[in-house]
């Protein structure tokens, strides 16, 4: 019978260990054991990777065994730590409340521990056994404590645990003597306490109280050890890998040979019988119940539709709707559009404007319900007059696949002769609902930063929610400084280590958790009457209550609603405010604007220091000269594709941008957003799900052939072929390692627009808003004139030049760009 490893930590345990789950079970897997227990000292950060990890052997029904090990307070108690297995649901659900406990109301000076009466009044469906590390080591606690008080405080437990003598810490209050008489004190004191469980009925289990996978892993701890100053244990001498049966009876044949294998292995898988199969409960989402959610949303979207199409609807409307709306419903996704509608009507309605930045922001359902300004139908003609649409673009030569209302013509409603609008942004529905329309909707709602905790506290209002918490995040150690750490120790203890070794060390040290952190604006949303301890603790950070598992971890079970911030919306806010322009009567069709592209001549003069008006308008600041001379952008749709090249990897330098100065391309040929691959191929006559398929292929970067991607699917080859797909796309499409939605750029562009607009037509109220919002809170560029903001220019664009800017004189070098602007044209 093999023997099973109870006590095991990973990268996410709050002390020097540096395992995977990966690799720990790999390694258990290796060494027949059937089972597995992650024990992190005050973290449960790892559990869910090792349930994933678990399913992908699935040749082998390795069982893993839920944990952790905790830190305990008590006048009375003698250990300092207990390790708590989870033996049924229940037992889960207690041990995350345990840990949310020991990490907000007893957290202490960054020390989490939790007195031994609450651990003993959450003990339904755990299992405690002794902790075998530190203060609870046998050397001291013998040294400390009476053979009677240590069978008192045994009845604690359910198990008992004890270090093989090559495991054991040697800790700076047991420094290592006599090298036989430590070993004969540590042997007798493995039996004393194997005679303590006998005595009372406990079972005692042998662990070798994992901290790395491998015996040559050792060397990653001692470098992490250092590196986090912790040089209390002899690392040198401790060994704390996960070790096989024949390791472990090797360690404690000075027992004999049945004692030895009762502690090793029969008690061991004793312990395991004793636990059932226990759920994470991580497949399963639970949205919150908004009540009447279908209804109340269809009828939304009716009135709304009506209110711009008329009452009998044209095709390509009503198909877009039906193709929507009722998946929407279908997958249950219904109540979230209310709670985003909710949310993003609260905030215009106390005149503060949003942007969505997810892929639901290609829906049409989104825009009706108010959500969105972003109108994703094809290009088509609407009469604001007597309701004529036309949706028929084949008799225009300057349409393109993908093209958008605004490339349309200029033209007058031949019912009426008013002048038509021209609407429609060209998004695809699978985007943002998979093919399937399965996929979950997507919404970062971006607010103005003065507002976000007014529409977090309305959230909290909203029927159905029951508690929301701050996204918590996991910092691990980078490439660069698990490679640093490499180099350092190598360095200061003169050790030699190859090239192979340094990259395999680095590599154990970038699963050690460095921090934990907090999303920008992501809320964990648990729906009411559920407790959020049945999918996660909760901890306290820096006065915030966050998940205590990266979101990422109970996505697959809760609902993360995005609630972002933007500066840019604030000063969108006050120039709304203070000129009485609605943002919604802004045209995003105007010469003039789009002339700040090239230069600042609309603004009545010219200065090499500012070579176009595009200063200070958050979304264009990376069009450089290099995008506009190539990309000549001359109306709306060519920004929305600069925008995209600017945000995607792999799409300008080497791709578009060397399509464009050779001649082949012109800007609208370009891959520039996720949706112009789907577009471009349904026009070469591919069929539907797989021009969606080969879109979602690129857009994640597999097509690419650098960084050991796969490169193109030779099915998806032979079928672009088979259309005549020339080879300049599909080559185009192999230099793409991320594409951004359209839904995305529309959204930033149009932001964008509206600011531009504001600084070429209210260039006074546009600066006061900019310093006011925009700027550098310290900075005095506003106030002492143009030679201030020159000299301060200069200086920084020299530092810039030579490559000495610091990170944080970036914004101070922008800011005195739109001062000298500001100053130009007074």
């Amino acid at each position: 019978m093999e023997r099973i490893e109870l006590c095991c930590h990973t990268g996410m345990s709050e002390d020097n260990s540096l395992a995977s789950p990966h690799d720990l079970i790999k390694r258990a897997n290796e060494l027949e054991m059937r089972a597995v227990a992650i024990t992190d000292l005050d973290s449960v950060q790892a559990l869910p990777d090792a349930y994933w990890e678990a399913q992908r052997i699935p040749e082998k029904d390795i069982k893993i065994i839920y944990g952790a090990e905790i830190r305990i307070t008590d006048p009375s108690a003698i250990s300092d730590r207990v390790i708590v297995l989870a033996q049924n649901d229940t037992g889960l659900r207690n041990l995350y409340k345990l840990i949310t406990l020991s990490h907000t109301t007893y957290l202490h000076n960054d020390t989490k521990a939790i007195p031994l009466s609450v651990l003993l009044g959450h003990r339904e469906g755990l299992l405690i056994g002794s902790s075998a590390a530190r203060g609870a080591a046998l050397q001291t606690l013998f040294s400390r404590h009476s053979y009677d008080e240590i069978s008192e405080w045994a009845l604690n437990y359910d198990f008992l645990t004890v270090l093989p003598p090559c495991s054991i810490d040697h800790h700076v209050e047991f420094p290592i003597r006599d090298n036989v008489k430590a070993t004969k004190e540590i042997r007798d004191n493995i039996r004393n306490l194997i005679l303590i469980g006998e005595t009372q009925g406990i079972p005692v289990v042998a662990t070798s109280y994992v901290n790395y996978a491998d015996r040559e892993d050792k060397t990653a701890q001692k470098i992490l050890a250092s590196h986090n100053y912790r040089v209390d244990f002899d690392w040198e001498h401790a060994d704390h890998h996960l070790m096989s049966t024949e390791e472990m009876l090797s360690e404690f044949g000075f027992l004999g040979k049945n004692v030895a294998y009762r502690i090793v292995s029969v008690n061991t898988n004793l312990i395991v019988n004793r636990i059932e199969d226990v759920s994470l409960n991580i497949r399963e989402k639970h949205i919150p119940i908004y009540p009447g959610a279908a209804d109340r949303l269809s009828e939304i979207c009716t009135t709304r539709v009506h209110e711009i199409y008329g009452e009998k609807l044209p095709k390509e409307v009503e198909d877009r709707l039906e193709r929507e709306l009722p998946r929407i419903i279908e997958c249950g996704f219904a109540g979230f559009y209310m709670y985003v509608h909710q949310l993003t009507r609260k905030s215009h309605e106390d005149g503060y404007p949003t942007v969505i930045r997810g892929l639901g922001g290609a829906s049409f359902v989104g825009f009706l319900a108010g959500i969105s300004d972003v109108n994703p139908l094809g290009p088509h003609y609407i009469c604001p007059e007597c309701g004529f649409t036309d949706f028929d673009t084949s008799w225009i030569p300057s349409m393109y696949p993908g093209a958008i209302g605004l490339d349309l013509p200029d033209r007058k409603c031949p019912a009426c002769g008013t002048d038509l609008v021209k609407e429609g942004f060209n998004i695809p529905e699978e985007t943002f609902l998979g093919f399937r329309g399965d996929k979950e909707p997507d919404f970062d709602i971006n607010f103005a930063v003065e507002y976000r905790d007014t529409a977090e506290a309305y959230l909290r209002r909203l029927p159905g929610i029951g508690e929301t918490y701050a996204a918590g995040t996991i910092c691990t150690f980078t490439e660069t400084e698990a490679t640093s750490m490499v180099e350092g120790y190598s360095k200061k203890n003169r050790e030699r280590l190859s090239a192979d070794k340094k990259t395999r060390l680095a590599g154990l040290l970038k699963h050690v958790r460095k921090n934990d952190g907090i999303h920008p604006g992501g809320m964990v949303v648990v729906p009411e009457g559920i407790d959020i301890n049945s999918f996660t603790p909760v901890q306290d950070n820096k006065g915030c209550l966050t998940t205590h598992m990266n979101y990422y971890s109970v996505d697959f079970c809760l609902t993360k609603m995005d609630l972002l911030t933007h500066n840019a919306l604030d000063m969108l806010h006050m120039l709304e405010k203070e000129t009485g322009v609605k943002l919604s009567d802004i045209p995003l069709e105007d010469e003039r604007i789009m002339s700040l592209f090239y230069s600042t001549k609309a603004f009545g003069f010219r200065r090499e220091e500012v070579p176009n008006g595009l200063a200070g308008i958050p979304g264009f600041s990376f069009i450089d000269e290099e995008f506009v001379n190539l990309g000549q952008p001359k109306k709306f749709s060519d920004l929305i594709a600069l925008d995209g090249l600017g945000h995607g990897t792999g799409t300008w330098k080497g791709n578009a941008e060397r399509n464009i100065r050779s001649g082949s391309w012109a800007l609208s040929d370009c891959i520039c957003c996720r949706d112009d691959i789907m577009f471009y191929l349904l026009d070469k006559g591919l069929d539907r799900e797989s021009a969606f398929k080969i879109m979602e292929w690129v857009r994640k970067g597999r097509a690419a052939v650098r960084k050991n991607r796969t490169g193109f699917k030779n099915e998806m080859l032979k079928d672009m072929l088979d259309h005549d797909v020339p080879e300049r796309f599909i080559e185009s499409c192999r230099n793409i390692e991320y594409l951004f939605p359209k839904a995305h750029c529309v959204q930033y562009t149009i932001q964008a627009w509206r600011l531009l607009y504001y600084k070429l037509y209210y260039p006074e109220k546009f600066y006061k808003a900019y310093a006011r919002y925009g700027a550098d809170r310290e900075s005095d560029l506003f106030s002492y004139g143009l030679e201030h903001a020159l000299k301060v220019y200069k200086a920084l664009r020299k530092k810039q030049v030579s490559g000495s800017l610091n990170p944080s004189r970036k914004q101070m070098l922008k800011d005195s760009i739109v001062a000298i602007e500001m100053y130009s044209r007074t």
